[in-house]
């Protein structure tokens, strides 16, 4: 697996605090080119690509947020969604006794890419990891 480079953005909450609406979002800005899906057990990705370019965008799905944060199981299924530019977790009406954190991670490499859904799987990233 190679990737040319990766960066990973982390917010974190410390609580008990109470919060209205919460929207952590990665926006592709001012692009022709087009996202689409690449979504995997565990995780929400979008990929942009061009002649030679290669971008995924990931963070965790629904299911493994609320495992890792339980105080958000059960909520709305969308907290995590993606459009053709953006992936957005947005969160409204919690309570966050602790400490909440949520991640993002993305990955550039060449297109096509040297080694097939390398991008991919360094996006694919433990939030444990990350921290």
């Amino acid at each position: 697996m190679t990737i040319e480079n990766c960066r990973a953005v982390v917010l974190e909450v410390i609580g008990p605090t109470g919060i209205d609406l919460l929207r952590f979002q990665c926006l592709l800005g001012n692009s022709d080119v087009a996202g689409s899906p690449c979504t995997g057990q565990g995780l929400v990705a979008q990929e942009w690509h061009n002649e030679g370019n290669l971008v995924v965008v990931g963070t965790e799905d629904e299911e493994f947020l609320g495992a890792r944060q339980p105080f958000l199981s059960c909520r709305d299924p969308s907290i995590v969604s993606s459009q053709e530019n953006t992936i957005t977790i947005e969160l409204k009406d919690i309570s966050v006794p602790s400490r909440l954190s949520l991640h993002f991670v993305l990955a550039e490499n060449p297109y096509p890419e040297p080694v097939d859904a390398s991008a991919w799987f360094a996006v694919d990233c433990p939030h444990k990891l990350l921290l």
